[in-house]
Parts: C-alpha cells; structure tokens; sequence
C-alpha cells in the first residue's frame, strides 16, 4: 500500500502549482472567500498557466463578487494580509500588479475597492494581449543568419 503524501507535495496535472507556499495555503491564511480566492487564483498563476484565459476567468470571478456586494468579515490586519501576499508573490515569482491584486481581494470593504482590482485586470489583460501582439524575439543562429531582420524600433526599445 503506498504512502499518503501531503497535498502540498503532489499536484493532479500540470506543474502551475510547484512552489514552497502554495496557492491554497494563502486563501487559508488570509482567509479569502471562495469568489476571492477563485478570482486570485486565477492571477496568480496565468503566467504560468493559460495566459489571458486565466485573467479573463478571474474577471468573471470579481463580477461575481462585486453583484454579490458581500465584503468578507476577516479577523486579520491589513498588515498581515500584505505580509502573507508578499510571502507568497516572492515564492510565486508574481509582478506588482498580481501581488496588489491579491492584497485588495484580502483586504477590501467597500465595493468601490474592487473597482480598483477591475482596472489591475483590465490593465493585465491589455498588457498580455499587446505581448501576444509583437513579433517574439527569434535567437540569431547558423541557419537564420541571413533572413531578413525587422526595423529597429525607432523608441530605442
């Protein structure tokens, strides 16, 4: 008979969930709301993940949460929250605007709070569609040496 392994040690598909503080152990710190942690889980891991999809599934998550209007009643200081979501955004390797997602979904009162978490989407989304847009970088190698190269940005960029 084999051995239970620990939750956090194992994961059902996918290696999106691999990191020494887990998505699961944060919603039960913090603790989220099941919309909430639905809607950061989701920005936390699309990176990694499926990309705009992930983003676009969170949106649907706060738009839940805000016709709900249920703030959630936490028994943890704002101070704390922000130190949890630190820990885990620096496990998690999550930019700025994820990291200020997640503090907003732990911390907000008032719906307009959420209204803030609506535009670091829009703006994740934007971002991630103009990434889509522009033409990857493809490494110089032997066999493309004498392809023909794209202008040179005229910002400098």
């Amino acid at each position: 008979m084999e051995a239970v392994k620990r939750a956090n040690d194992m994961q059902v598909g996918g290696n999106h969930y691999q990191s020494e503080y887990q998505h699961w152990d944060l919603a039960l710190a913090i603790p989220y709301s099941y919309l909430e942690a639905a809607a950061t889980k989701y920005v936390s891991r699309w990176r990694k993940k499926n990309g705009i999809e992930d983003l676009r599934k969170a949106l649907h998550y706060l738009n839940k949460l805000q016709e709900s209007g249920v703030a959630t009643v936490r028994n943890i200081p704002k101070f704390a929250v922000a130190a949890e979501i630190h820990k885990f955004g620096m496990a998690n390797g999550l930019g700025d605007m994820e990291r200020h997602f997640c503090l907003i979904m732990g911390t907000w009162g008032a719906p307009s709070e959420l209204d803030e978490a609506r535009d670091i989407l829009l703006k994740l989304m934007d971002d991630a569609e103009a990434a889509i847009e522009r033409p990857q970088p493809v490494p110089l190698t032997e066999e493309n040496k004498h392809a023909e190269r794209a202008p040179k940005d005229p910002t400098g960029w």
